[in-house]
């Protein structure tokens, strides 16, 4: 055998033949390493919320301690108290009165408002201007339009604070005017057109009503012109004719009464005789009631003086009262205001008079 010549070149592939039938499949071969993570998908939508459940037993703890008793409050509107004794006021007036002492008086204050049981159909209000918790006694005012009383153990209620004042109601039609009675000058007003009466009158805070009225009526007596030589008597001259030394007629002319009246008897008298223990009878007269006497005695005669005598009543407003004096002596010779013994129509004696003041209301 010769020598092995040179492989010729490779030949085309040829077609390929049919796929073998598929073998066995071999063992798993061991997991490789895990891959990165892929990125986070959408989250999806909410799913509907699930029943509650059931509620589980409420826990029982122990009670905490209780606290402390609060301060004991203010009494409402009802009574608190009572008056000690009964006493009258007068609408606006003020006056000190005393409480019927009790634990609830110390809720009575300055500027409180207390209504008081009352003796009449009104319902009566007072304000509280100061009070003394020690003695129970209170000043109030009676803010009620009216005169207002209680008597002896009144209950005594303490009422809520004032309220406000309402809204003012529409304004009525203004009325006719009224007839022309005073007169207006500048910033003076007179009266001229007839009379009026006054049952009260207040002038800057002064009651006219209890002011004197000075003197309403004089009478003299002497010297001249009658015979004033004194009766001849030993008692209290009667009112007669013959026992009269003068009279003085007098209204009460005050707004109101009573009226208090002074009767001042003013006797200038001489006695010429020589008669001792001598005596002067004088009675004052209201019309025909005797309402005074009075007696002047005198050791010697040859006597001279001037006498005093005083009367004081109580006269009713817008009355006439006529005041008469009578007078007797146990001498028949004593002069009162006559030209006699010392005196005579050149020298004249001294006046008297029986003069009638009226002194107000006292």
């Amino acid at each position: 055998t010769g020598m092995t010549g040179s492989t010729g070149p490779t030949g085309s592939t040829g077609s390929t033949g049919p796929t073998g039938m598929t073998g066995c499949t071999g063992p798993t071969g061991s997991t490789g390493s895990t891959g990165p993570t892929g990125m986070t998908g959408c989250t999806g939508m909410t799913g509907p919320t699930g029943m509650t459940g059931c509620t589980g037993p409420i826990g029982t703890g122990p009670t905490g301690p209780s606290g402390s008793t609060g301060p004991i409050g203010p009494p409402g509107q009802l009574v608190v108290s009572q008056m000690t004794t009964n006493a009258m006021m007068d609408a606006g007036a003020t006056g000190e009165f005393s409480l019927v002492p009790h634990d609830n008086n110390h809720f009575i204050t300055a500027n409180v408002f207390l209504s008081i049981s009352d003796v009449s159909n009104h319902t009566a209000y007072y304000e509280v201007l100061s009070i003394n918790h020690f003695t129970n006694k209170m000043v109030i005012r009676n803010i009620s339009g009216y005169q207002t009383g209680w008597a002896s153990l009144a209950n005594v209620a303490l009422l809520g604070p004032r309220g406000t004042t309402g809204m003012s109601g529409p304004t009525g039609i203004v009325g006719a005017t009224g007839p022309n009675v005073f007169t207006v000058s500048g910033n003076d007003i007179s009266y001229t057109d007839g009379t009026t009466t006054l049952s009260r009158l207040n002038v800057n805070s002064t009651d006219y009503n209890r002011l004197p009225m000075g003197v309403v009526a004089q009478t003299q007596i002497g010297p001249t012109g009658t015979d004033y030589t004194v009766a001849s008597g030993t008692t209290f001259p009667t009112n007669t004719t013959g026992n009269l030394i003068a009279s003085a007629t007098f209204d009460a002319i005050g707004p109101t009464g009573p009226r208090k009246i002074r009767t001042h008897i003013t006797l200038n008298v001489e006695d010429s005789s020589q008669s001792t223990a001598n005596s002067l009878y004088l009675a004052l007269y209201d019309g025909s009631t005797l309402v005074n006497r009075y007696r002047k005695t005198y050791r010697q005669g040859n006597y001279a003086n001037s006498m005093n005598f005083y009367h004081y009543s109580s006269v009713t407003g817008d009355s006439t009262k006529t005041y008469s004096l009578y007078a007797s002596s146990t001498t028949n010779s004593i002069a009162i205001s006559g030209n006699t013994g010392t005196y005579d129509a050149t020298t004249q004696a001294p006046p008297s008079f029986i003069t009638i003041e009226d002194l107000g209301m006292l």
